[in-house]
């Protein structure tokens, strides 16, 4: 594949102090070959990781409140960082690496930005590496940065 044929940029965000670089760095390339930017989120599913005590809560409103909540947050981001190509924000429940890998096989993106966090030591060893997943098992090209790391 060459440059030239990129029309579509996934850019997974965290909502970290790194996204607004990440989306920067799409728009530009977004500009140049005038490709479609996707912003994705993914947020997990908070019933997963909350105690028993929370099955009184109304799951499906809860649920409704986080995925509106996100797409909120996800509009505001497209409104701050000036694109000048067409952009879509989208919001997925599921887990990190998976969500990302099957949104880039079905919307046939054709190139993925991702920050790299930086970890390093034992917080790298429980938590492993996001880009690292994406850029072992993601089917197209995986344009990653640097950031500063974080200390454990």
């Amino acid at each position: 594949m060459t440059m030239d044929e990129v029309k579509k940029i996934l850019v997974p965000v965290g909502f970290d102090a790194f996204t607004e670089k990440e989306l920067e760095i799409a728009a530009n390339i977004a500009k140049r070959y005038d490709a479609e930017v996707h912003i994705l989120h993914v947020y997990q599913d908070v019933f997963s990781v909350l105690s028993m005590r929370t099955l009184d809560l109304d799951r499906a409103a809860v649920e409704e409140k986080i995925h509106s909540s996100v797409e909120e947050k996800l509009h505001q981001l497209v409104a701050e960082v000036r694109m000048d190509s067409p952009a879509k924000a989208v919001a997925i429940k599921g887990e990190i690496v998976d969500s990302i890998i099957e949104y880039v096989k079905n919307e046939q993106i054709d190139l993925v930005v991702l920050a790299t966090h930086g970890r390093a030591g034992i917080s790298h060893f429980f938590l492993g590496s996001v880009a690292e997943n994406v850029i072992r098992f993601s089917p197209c090209p995986v344009l990653t940065f640097r950031t500063p790391p974080k200390k454990d």
